[in-house]
C-alpha cells in the first residue's frame, strides 16, 4: 500500500542535490578559494580568502540548514510528540517506509500511536492468538511495512476496516482517515517548506557566483 506521496518526491531530488553540489563545488570552480583556504592555514596571508570569508560561511549555513533540518521530518516528529507517541524516536525510519502514512494512521486506532503496546506491537500484527512480539519499534514498523505492501498492496484503509480489523469498525475507520488527512496536509506543508528551503540555497548560489565572477 504505497502513500500518495513520499520523502523521496517531496521536492525534486536532483534539484536538491544539484544545490548542494554546487555549494560544495564552488572551491573546484574558483580555485583561488581553495588556494587561499590552504595558505590561511599555513599562516601566510592570503587577502582572497579573507574578502570571501563571509560568503562561504554564509553557503556553510545554508548547507546546513538543507542537511540538518529537513521539514518533512522535523515536521512529522513534533506531530508524534505533540501525540505523545514513542515513535517520534522512530522518525527517519518510519519516512524510510513509502507507506509511512498508513503505518500512523492505522498504530493511532490500534495504540493510540504506540502509547499502549504489546511488546513493540503497535497494530495487532497476529491477531489475538498469535500476536507478535518485537525488541523495538523499529522491528514493528519494519514488519507493519512489510504486510501492507504484500496483504494489503493498494488497498485504502476504508477497505482494510473490516478485513485487517473485524468486525468492521466505525470508529477504526473515523479515526484512522482523519490521521491519514493529518499527515498529507503536514507532507505539503513540508514539501512546500522545503522548496522554499532549495529556492533560498539557489538564490544564495546564484548572488555568490555573481560576486566572483565580477
Amino acid at each position: 500500500m504505497k502513500a500518495p506521496t513520499t520523502l523521496k518526491s517531496a521536492i525534486d531530488k536532483s534539484s536538491f542535490v544539484g544545490i548542494i553540489a554546487l555549494i560544495l563545488l564552488t572551491p573546484v570552480f574558483f580555485p583561488q578559494l581553495a588556494l587561499a583556504a590552504e595558505l590561511q592555514t599555513s599562516g601566510q596571508q592570503a587577502l582572497v580568502f579573507k574578502i570571501n570569508a563571509p560568503l562561504q560561511n554564509q553557503n556553510s549555513l545554508v548547507l546546513q540548514q538543507i542537511v540538518q533540518a529537513d521539514p518533512l521530518s522535523t515536521n512529522l516528529k513534533a506531530y508524534l510528540i505533540d501525540n505523545h507517541s514513542p515513535l517520534a524516536d522512530y522518525t527517519d525510519k518510519l519516512l524510510s517506509k513509502d507507506n509511512w502514512q498508513q503505518i500512523v494512521a492505522i498504530s493511532f486506532v490500534e495504540s493510540n500511536m504506540c502509547v499502549h503496546h504489546y511488546y513493540y506491537n503497535c497494530s495487532g500484527i497476529g491477531g489475538q492468538q498469535y500476536l507478535r512480539k518485537y525488541n523495538n519499534f523499529g522491528e514493528w514498523i519494519d514488519d507493519m511495512s512489510s504486510l501492507l505492501d504484500t496483504r494489503y498492496s493498494g488497498w485504502s484503509l476504508d477497505k482494510m476496516n473490516g478485513v485487517y480489523v473485524q468486525p468492521r469498525s466505525y470508529n477504526w475507520g473515523l479515526g484512522s482517515k482523519k490521521v491519514l488527512a493529518d499527515l498529507t496536509v503536514l507532507e505539503q506543508t513540508s514539501e512546500a517548506q522545503r522548496t522554499t528551503i532549495a529556492q533560498t540555497a539557489t538564490n544564495t548560489v546564484n548572488s555568490d557566483l555573481a560576486i566572483l565572477t565580477k
